[in-house]
């Protein structure tokens, strides 16, 4: 997401608006979206939300409509019914009776999803881990040389493990 802010944000002029809005819409804006400084990883968080859910949303529709069978396509035809009041009447009520539950997952997902991108961002991801890795190996390689022995995970004997008992 820290990409998709790095390259929408000067190409909509979002932080301009933010730093030219008046005390009152600074306030409206902190109350709904969070404090200001922080509203380009908000949008971030929002386009990128915006486009998974897009594409999933897309794939249930063409499939309700796919469901319909060709047959009721060509009854509402040879009834002289247009191509408006073909879907108005005959199609579109059928799909949409296949479309409404999955969307109520979809919905519920949606949520979801945005509490998890709430919390997570690529910073986050990639250089925290790294530099926990960097300091737990070191962390390693010096207990392993004050105990004498070898670092874990090297040893010659095998150690007993939770799926031994299963087998």
């Amino acid at each position: 997401m820290f990409f998709i802010s790095s390259q929408l944000m000067p190409l909509l002029r979002l932080d301009e608006l933010v730093r030219a809005a008046s005390p009152e819409t600074l306030a409206v804006v902190s109350f709904l979206f969070g404090r200001p400084e922080l509203f380009e990883n908000f949008f971030s968080g929002v386009i990128a939300l915006a486009i998974f859910e897009a594409a999933c949303v897309t794939e249930i529709v063409r499939a309700g409509l796919r469901s319909v069978s060709r047959g009721q396509w060509e009854a509402a035809r040879s009834l002289g019914l247009g191509r408006f009041a073909t879907f108005a009447r005959v199609v579109g009520p059928q799909a949409t009776r296949r479309i409404v539950p999955p969307l109520a997952n979809q919905s519920i997902s949606l949520v979801k999803d945005s509490s998890i991108v709430s919390l997570i961002s690529v910073q986050e991801l990639t250089l925290p881990a790294s530099s926990r890795s960097a300091a737990a190996s070191g962390r390693r390689a010096r207990a392993s040389a004050s105990e004498g022995s070898t670092p874990v995970g090297s040893s010659s004997s095998p150690r007993p493990c939770a799926w031994s008992s299963l087998s």
